[in-house]
């Protein structure tokens, strides 16, 4: 074979050998983008799933909360004694720390702020004996009931003393 049919046979065995590596990267070019049409697709699916309202049904059945009164979210909460200096939190969500203002007089601090000051602040106790004179509420003086988007002046009154552990639950 003379050394022009060489180059020849060797110039269509390499055209050849392109033509099916080129078919081959269209063949995975073609995969790739089915793989990436599929996941946009499966993103597309989740996230119609992951759609919903607070008072969905899903939320309703997963936070075993049955009927069709509209359910609320507890946006800070803590439960804390002061028989140390300063409160020690046992438990928080959303609350950054609790302050003794003074004798049975606190203010819970939040770590992320409130949306305004139209919250509910609901509160109780526990102890060992009949405190049944203490009562807990939200300090007001004459002009300003202490409930601020950031914190909030919470306190027992009538007398300190009888009780463990304060605790407080923040809606909205």
């Amino acid at each position: 074979m003379s050394l022009e049919s060489q180059v020849a046979q060797l110039s269509q065995n390499v055209g050849n050998l392109v033509n099916r590596v080129a078919t081959q990267a269209d063949t995975w070019n073609n995969m790739v983008q089915n793989k990436i049409n599929e996941l946009e697709q499966w993103k597309q699916n989740a996230n119609s799933q992951l759609n919903f309202v607070a008072n969905d049904p899903k939320v309703k059945t997963a936070l075993n909360a049955s009927g069709d009164a509209p359910i609320y979210a507890c946006r800070a909460w803590v439960n804390f004694t002061d028989m140390t200096s300063p409160p020690t939190i046992r438990a928080s969500g959303n609350v950054s720390s609790v302050v003794m203002e003074t004798t049975g007089i606190y203010i819970i601090n939040f770590i992320t702020a409130m949306p305004d000051t139209q919250y509910a602040v609901s509160l109780s106790f526990s102890s060992d004996s009949d405190v049944s004179s203490n009562a807990l509420k939200v300090i007001e003086d004459s002009s300003n009931l202490y409930m601020y988007t950031t914190s909030v002046k919470v306190g027992v009154l009538q007398g300190h003393g009888g009780w463990k552990f304060l605790s407080a639950a923040i809606f909205r």
